[in-house]
């Protein structure tokens, strides 16, 4: 073979090579162009709304059983982070602990705009924004009750129960805590009190709860349950949204640091009456422990 066929067959081999490189990057860009068409981040900058899924849980969320009327800190202050994004806030479906990040997979909802806590389980699953606030974890039993005055760790048994909704934290922390002690479950739909009552009642032996909850529960019923111990969590207090969807988070995130950053939040506890230290706040950059 002579050095001109040579140079040829190298030509050709090289342009040959560019054109299926340049075939493959366009595949990879138009790819690419249809994943964030159909990102939700594309579907709420379209509309110009966020559409919320949202958990009735006091004080962040709350429903009016009559009217539908929704309140509550989380939902003022994601009316207020549509307010600042130029975004509408429209809230279009109730949710459960164990269902919200399904609805959320299959765009039942853009994100779920009311409190959940953050853990390693549902990062697996679905992403979370900037926590709002932190709630402190405390075990709490009958008032009569000394069994467990002196050490917690008696309740890692199999003879004792604790009392826990489908898919929410507390079960979590029973499996990791408390491996060996029964689980008295109830439904995702039940209220967040009725494990409070399910221990005073002497269903369950103990479940873990937050200190707004507990001294709400205790208003109603006097005398009917004690903390037994410190902290055993601290969980942030979070919206979340698909796995994936950075854009939307970090669009998200901006606004609420911005909120965090002003008295928006502590003026939000004052209007439903949160006493003080019911939650931990996030230090905001001025501040100092």
């Amino acid at each position: 073979m002579d050095i001109k066929n040579t140079i040829l067959i190298i030509l050709i081999a090289g342009a040959t090579s560019f054109v299926l490189q340049k075939v493959s990057q366009g595949n990879s860009l138009n790819a690419l162009s249809s994943n964030d068409k159909d990102s939700v981040y594309a579907r709420v900058m379209k509309s110009g709304t966020i559409k919320c899924g949202y958990i009735p849980y006091a004080p962040a969320m709350m429903v009016d059983p009559n009217t539908g009327e929704k309140s509550g800190i989380f939902f003022d202050f994601m009316n207020e982070v549509g307010k600042r994004l130029s975004l509408k806030v429209e809230w279009v479906q109730e949710s459960g602990w164990g269902s919200y990040i399904n609805d959320l997979k299959t765009d039942r909802f853009d994100m779920l705009c009311s409190t959940v806590w953050t853990n390693s389980a549902r990062a697996r699953e679905a992403n979370h924004i900037k926590p709002l606030y932190y709630s402190a974890i405390t075990a709490w039993v009958r008032s009569d009750d000394n069994r467990f005055n002196e050490n917690l760790d008696i309740l890692n048994s199999k003879e004792h129960s604790i009392a826990t909704i489908d898919g929410e934290a507390a079960a979590a922390m029973a499996n990791i805590n408390f491996p060996n002690a029964k689980l008295f479950s109830l439904p995702e739909s039940a209220s967040i009190s009725k494990i409070a009552l399910s221990v005073s009642t002497g269903k369950a032996d103990a479940t873990f709860l937050e200190s707004y909850v507990a001294q709400n529960f205790l208003k109603n019923n006097p005398n009917s349950l004690k903390q037994i111990g410190g902290n055993l969590r601290l969980y942030g207090n979070a919206m979340f949204l698909k796995k994936g969807e950075h854009d939307l988070r970090l669009m998200v995130d901006a606004a609420v640091e911005e909120i965090l950053n002003s008295d928006f939040l502590p003026n939000l506890f004052d209007t439903y009456n949160v006493p003080q230290g019911s939650y931990v706040m996030p230090l905001a950059p001025n501040q100092t422990n």
